[in-house]
């Protein structure tokens, strides 16, 4: 019976927690699996090699030895059991309190901060799965994912409708080959396509802008000189970003002689587009603009502001102010078509509100992220590591585990002593009750030393089995 309720309360203590970090990471383990591999896993392995030390410290310190154990060596074993736990469990998260904050300012640029993972690691999780899919919709939109082929209810070939294809795409891994893409010479699944419109966003966009202007616009400091000089300043290929990816395909490289050495150096970083009229996917070396980079549209001046008496002749101003937007709607739709322009140029006509029922024409710089099918920059890079972000955001989902678990696990620990102290005690009761003497013959002690001196509270006892002699 002993036995059974020690394997009972080992299974309550790590199989119990494994379970536990299991169903917590099920969904992300589940549905990632098939896009980020080992990652999503990350937290469960974290609670494994836990459970490995455990039970191979468990294992030295409950070894046989030459000597049967003493109540004082099981409650010694005990503790040494129970403090493994605690430092396991709780010393892990101080050192990560103290290293880890720093680090992931660092890898993330502070746009990912450690409070923010402890806090509620469930909605990085959320994040990381919906950036995937607004990445697949806007690649889509943008028809550099091709329509999904289908067949009506009478067996016609046709097309599935917009909502039901990107469905279709965001239900496939990111690294599975897809059918659609099988005729496409620059990549067959989505992990390959976002490879090549990231790397050209990151070696001609953000890195490309000179400091420290990309600096104020990523502070909220985004001015007009500031907004010319990422304008207009050139913006050099960073050579370090495509230093590994030199004989892609649509990287283009020139070799130049520098100090008597070959250099190779890259010229052209290609991007995926698609042709609005033919629908031809093709590779184009497409620049990048400080709105594109941040992800939003800015106002950059405004071209009228019209008072309170003015509102009274708003038909006829109105009359005036359309045909304006179409005019600068117009001209953005052919720079972009002619690839002369890296923003979209929109005047939009506001109002003010109750309080203030002013109107106002402004002129505003669009960003070509949806018109390319990508997202900003920062949400691009953050999908560039979202293998490594499911795998931290994992590990601290077993932070608040972890800390019950080292009270919980303590208790366990001492609970499994228990049984396995009353389970030596019954044992070596037994067998002194079954070599219990029925009769004494006494016999004379020798006057030498053959028969050493006992002392102790178990000194009669010896005595009389050094100083007698016991048949049955």
């Amino acid at each position: 019976m002993k036995k059974v309720l020690t394997v009972f309360l080992h299974i309550l203590l790590f199989p119990a927690l494994l379970g536990v970090v299991l169903w917590f990471n099920w969904d992300v383990i589940y549905n990632q699996t098939k896009n980020y591999g080992i990652f999503p896993y990350v937290g469960l392995i974290v609670a494994a090699l836990c459970c490995i030390v455990y039970y191979i410290v468990y294992a030295i310190v409950t070894r046989k030895r030459k000597n049967a154990p003493t109540k004082k060596t099981k409650s010694r074993q005990t503790k040494k059991l129970c403090a493994t736990i605690a430092i396991m469990m709780c010393g892990l998260w101080m050192v990560v309190d103290i290293v880890l904050p720093d680090i992931l300012s660092d890898l993330t640029s502070s746009t990912v901060y450690y409070e923010d993972l402890t806090d509620d690691w469930n909605t990085r999780f959320s994040v990381n799965k919906q950036l995937l899919n607004d990445f697949v919709e806007l690649s889509y939109n943008a028809g550099v994912l091709p329509k999904v082929e289908t067949t009506d209810e009478d067996g016609n070939p046709t097309y599935m409708n917009d909502e039901d294809a990107i469905a279709y795409y965001q239900s496939k891994g990111i690294k599975e080959n897809l059918p659609e893409l099988s005729e496409n010479e620059y990549y067959q699944n989505i992990d390959t396509l976002f490879t090549i419109q990231f790397q050209n966003m990151d070696a001609k966009g953000y890195s490309a802008f000179r400091h420290p202007w990309i600096d104020f616009a990523t502070s909220d400091r985004l001015t007009i000189p500031c907004i010319i000089h990422l304008l207009l300043d050139d913006m050099p290929i960073n050579q370090e970003k495509v230093k590994k990816l030199k004989e892609e395909p649509y990287v283009k490289t020139e070799t130049k002689v520098v100090d008597g050495e070959e250099v190779t150096e890259v010229t052209e970083v290609m991007f995926v587009v698609c042709d609005k009229n033919t629908k031809e996917i093709r590779l184009e070396n497409v620049s990048w603009s400080v709105l594109d980079m941040l992800g939003e549209d800015t106002s950059v001046m405004d071209l009228a502001t019209l008072d309170v008496e003015l509102l009274q002749n708003k038909t006829i101003l109105g009359m005036l102010i359309k045909p304006a937007e179409l005019i600068f709607e117009r001209l953005s739709n052919i720079l972009e078509s002619e690839d002369l322009l890296n923003y979209r140029i929109v005047v939009k006509l506001s109002t003010g509100g109750e309080v203030y029922p002013d109107m106002k024409t402004v002129l505003t710089l669009g960003t070509m992220d949806e018109v390319r099918g990508v997202m900003g920059y920062q949400n691009m890079a953050w999908l560039d590591s979202n293998g490594l972000l499911y795998a931290v955001a994992s590990v601290f989902s077993l932070r608040y585990i972890f800390l019950i678990f080292a009270a919980y696990g303590v208790l366990i620990n001492i609970l499994i002593g228990l049984c396995r102290g009353a389970g030596k005690e019954e044992k070596e009761e037994r067998r002194i009750l079954e070599n219990l003497p029925t009769r004494r013959i006494a016999t004379k002690i020798p006057e030498d030393d053959t028969y050493p001196k006992v002392s102790g509270p178990n000194a009669v006892i010896r005595e009389n089995y050094y100083g007698s002699q016991y048949i049955k």
